[in-house]
């Protein structure tokens, strides 16, 4: 089987018991159910692999406050070894925790205003922004070559 794959198959099965039911609860009336959730992950699972990241990679996240932070997490911990990362970093220090965990891609949300993302891009390392669809769904997009592939401009 995939590596993770018990991981999703909690999610959905949870999700497929109750499609209304609340799987993260955030400050006010702010909750994302169950379903969700699971769609949630086999999107980041389909687009991460497209993007050349297999489960077993270790995959960085600029983890941003509140709900979307959350939903993120778990999308990603759930499809990779999640190396969480605090967004109040300056970008050496960002390069530095990607080369002693041994990063094979990094996530930073585009609501995110840091320069991170253009220190990241500059490194062989994957890079992917986290985008809300105009549905308001989370949703991955490939910012680099695809994991293995070369960096643009090196080829």
């Amino acid at each position: 089987g995939v590596p993770g794959q018990h991981r999703i198959e909690r999610v959905a099965g949870r999700a497929a018991l109750g499609t209304g039911s609340p799987a993260l609860v955030g400050m006010g009336t702010q909750q994302v159910t169950f379903s969700e959730l699971a769609e949630l992950t086999s999107r980041v699972v389909r687009q991460l692999a497209e993007a050349g990241v297999r489960t077993e990679h270790r995959v960085g996240l600029l983890v941003p406050p509140g709900m979307p932070g959350g939903q993120l997490v778990v999308a990603l911990a759930s499809s990779t070894t999640l190396v969480p990362i605090n967004p109040a970093l300056k970008p050496q220090e960002v390069i530095d925790l990607a080369i002693v965990t041994g990063l094979h891609a990094i996530v930073i949300p585009r609501w995110l205003e840091t320069e991170a993302r253009s220190a990241m891009l500059q490194r062989r390392v994957t890079v992917l922004e986290a985008v809300r669809t105009p549905d308001g769904t989370l949703g991955l997009e490939l910012l680099t070559a695809p994991a293995g592939s070369p960096a643009p401009g090196t080829a």
